[in-house]
């Protein structure tokens, strides 16, 4: 334990480590408080904690399972605010709304059944438009039952024969369990999205510090030619390398932990803990079948950044038992760490996207292994490509730590 203390308060000992990780709480916490794409509901925003309030409420008037009671009340309401009279423009404004929509193509007889809202005051818009969200969740379940019948029919189409009617049915089980026997709660949930949004941030703050404080764990010793004396040393090849590593390990976690924290202290303090119930497919970008809520999510992705971090730790130092220099080893592991993030010319191949989601920063980022969906072939049934992962992970995670101390146990030091 003294030897992993003393090799952890080396690694903290260099001023640019001690930069990176105040660069990287900085970044971290100016990014939850100025990030996002609605400035109203940043926490800088001057009326952020009414906006927040207004959210809450409007969201909290629908919370509730969705149900077919629920849909059909809520929908009554909403076509009661479309149809009223009190609620439309004057018959001068409605002419000159007309005019317009002929003017672009539009049937006015069309115009008066279905866009109902164009005829509505500033006030009767603003009440219509508090529906939204619940008129998109109503369709919660007809979405689950698309995607069982699209991925049904691609799996079918992709691979004929036993292969693709197998992987077909797991997909269709898993997506119409949702769409006929799931329950899908509406509520009020930033809190839980801002934290996981958060996480997406990880490799450049985390990451970032993991890379520049572990590259140079065993490289410096080599550019320094101080391997020869832990070599020769006692416990040179046994108590002091796997020091090293502990020490690297507790780094990475460290580092996760803090920001971690300090993510789950301030998010929750500013969005509330509300809405944990509530289901967390939106079918644009997460739209995989797993029947979780937004608590039961939100906590996965926490566990998985968790994996990543120490993933991406054993990674570094791997790569850093490999490089003769510190320079060459934070090169190395900048591609590894960075490469995923930043390839905008590959990305849009599947196969590439695939490939990347077992590099240690999209298992960081958390949230990522679990937005998508796809499955593997493995002796005769479907597999989960998510369970590939985190059997990768671990395997190569344990693979690298044992090669790391091989490597630099068998350094010959050169003259």
């Amino acid at each position: 334990m003294n030897l992993t203390k003393l090799e952890f308060k080396k690694i903290l000992r260099g001023k640019i480590v001690l930069i990176a990780i105040i660069a990287a709480m900085g970044l971290n916490v100016f990014t939850l408080l100025v990030g996002g794409s609605q400035d109203m509901y940043s926490a800088q925003a001057p009326a952020f904690r009414t906006n927040i309030a207004a959210i809450q409420e409007q969201y909290g008037y629908f919370a509730g399972a969705i149900t077919d009671e629920w849909t059909a009340k809520y929908t009554a309401e909403d076509e009661a605010i479309l149809r009223d009279p009190a609620n439309r423009v004057s018959e001068q404004e409605q002419e000159r709304i007309k005019q317009e929509l002929r003017e672009n193509g539009v049937d006015t007889d069309y115009a008066e059944q279905n866009l109902s809202v164009y005829f509505l005051t500033e006030d009767a818009r603003r009440l219509h438009a508090r529906y939204e969200p619940m008129a998109f969740s109503s369709f919660w379940y007809k979405n689950a039952a698309d995607y069982a019948q699209s991925l049904g029919s691609a799996y079918r189409e992709k691979f004929p024969g036993a292969k693709g009617e197998a992987l077909a049915a797991d997909a269709e089980n898993r997506y119409n369990y949702l769409a006929e026997e799931y329950t899908a709660y509406f509520n009020y949930d930033w809190g839980y999205e801002k934290l996981r949004n958060m996480m997406t941030t990880y490799p450049l703050t985390i990451g970032l510090v993991i890379l520049i404080a572990l590259a140079p764990l065993f490289s410096n010793e080599y550019s320094r030619k101080t391997d020869a004396l832990i070599l020769t040393a006692k416990h040179g090849k046994k108590r002091l390398i796997t020091a090293k590593i502990k020490a690297g390990l507790l780094l990475g976690v460290g580092i996760w932990a803090v920001i971690t924290l300090v993510n789950i202290i301030l998010v929750f303090a500013l969005y509330g803990t509300a809405g944990s119930e509530a289901y967390w497919q939106n079918w644009i970008v997460d739209w995989a079948p797993f029947p979780w809520n937004q608590g039961t999510i939100t906590v996965i992705s926490v566990i998985t950044g968790l994996v990543g971090a120490v993933f991406l730790s054993i990674a570094v130092m791997f790569i850093s038992s490999l490089s003769k220099t510190p320079f060459a080893a934070i090169i190395a592991g900048a591609i590894v760490l960075l490469l995923p993030m930043l390839d905008f010319a590959f990305t849009t191949i599947p196969f590439i996207n695939r490939l990347y989601c077992f590099s240690p920063s999209v298992v960081l980022i958390g949230i990522r292994e679990w937005q998508w969906f796809d499955l593997a072939y493995i002796f005769g049934k479907a597999v989960p490509v998510q369970y590939l992962i985190g059997a990768f992970v671990a395997a190569a995670g344990t693979v690298a730590a044992f090669v790391s101390v091989r490597v630099f146990r068998s350094h010959q030091v050169e003259n």
